[in-house]
């Protein structure tokens, strides 16, 4: 396992979200092999609870808890002055129903802060470091869900495509300078936030196969990933679709049924 994960020796690697899901299975598999890891995450018992389960490799890891809708948190937890990461994941987020027929504008703000501008909070604070070092990598974890609107997911599509939308910006912008951006897509995975039944959840992906795709895509420095491959496909072709197929499809995949009730998942 250390050979597969060479490239992070060495090296300091942020992580937002570490406290479960995909997060936290990146902060085990890196532990071995980083030089140093900051983890973040709203859930500071959680956080605790990692840095048991690491044992000894827990001293490589700086832990901080924080909101990441207010933008000074990650700045605040980790100084661009003292910490100054190689790689930064900003994989933090909400997952939800939130049909527009039974629309919640709290719930979708919330998605919104924490997915989007959560992310630009986790970036932000590094990019004048990577910048004048000339080298960093960025890592946006985002969704299959972000490549067009899904049935009774209407914060959360926006949300992931806003995020997918700000990693291809900031891979043209920020090469000049050194910088690269994988931009990740995934599936279903079999986090917490997934432990619900509001929809059905295809070709579901474990969470440490996830983790491990997206270090070793980090490694390759792949600009964009997309997985499982039937998902990815499904999601390519849902993409290009003409609007009355797509329409189609939606009712398919819903089989006529509709949601009267917003849900939050993940928090």
């Amino acid at each position: 396992m250390m050979a597969r994960y060479d490239y992070f020796k060495g090296k300091t690697v942020l992580i937002t979200g570490a406290a479960s899901g995909i997060g936290r299975e990146l902060a085990i598999l890196l532990a071995p092999v980083i030089k140093q890891g900051l983890l973040f995450d709203l859930n500071g018992r959680g956080l605790e609870v990692l840095k048991q389960e690491l044992g000894e490799n827990s001293n490589r890891f700086v832990f901080k808890s924080g909101d990441l809708r207010d933008p000074e948190s990650v700045k605040n937890a980790f100084s661009p002055e003292a910490f100054k990461p190689d790689i930064v994941i900003a994989n933090a987020g909400l997952g939800g129903v939130n049909p527009a027929n039974a629309f919640d504008l709290g719930l979708d703000r919330l998605i919104m802060e924490v997915n989007y501008f959560g992310t630009i909070h986790t970036i932000y604070p590094y990019l004048d470091h990577m910048k004048a070092r000339g080298s960093g990598q960025l890592v946006f974890v985002a969704s299959l869900a972000g490549l067009r609107g899904m049935p009774h997911a209407s914060s959360y599509s926006a949300s992931k495509a806003a995020q997918i939308s700000l990693g291809e910006s900031c891979r043209f912008d920020l090469a000049p300078f050194g910088i690269a951006v994988t931009v990740v897509m995934p599936g279903f995975i079999s986090t917490p936030m997934a432990e619900h039944s509001e929809f059905d959840k295809p070709f579901t992906v474990t969470v440490t196969k996830c983790a491990d795709i997206i270090l070793k895509s980090v490694a390759a420095k792949k600009k964009m990933v997309r997985f499982p491959w039937p998902m990815a496909i499904l999601g390519w072709f849902n993409r290009l679709a003409p609007v009355w197929l797509c329409d189609l499809m939606g009712k398919v995949a819903t089989k006529g049924k509709t949601k009267d009730r917003a849900v939050l998942f993940g928090k």
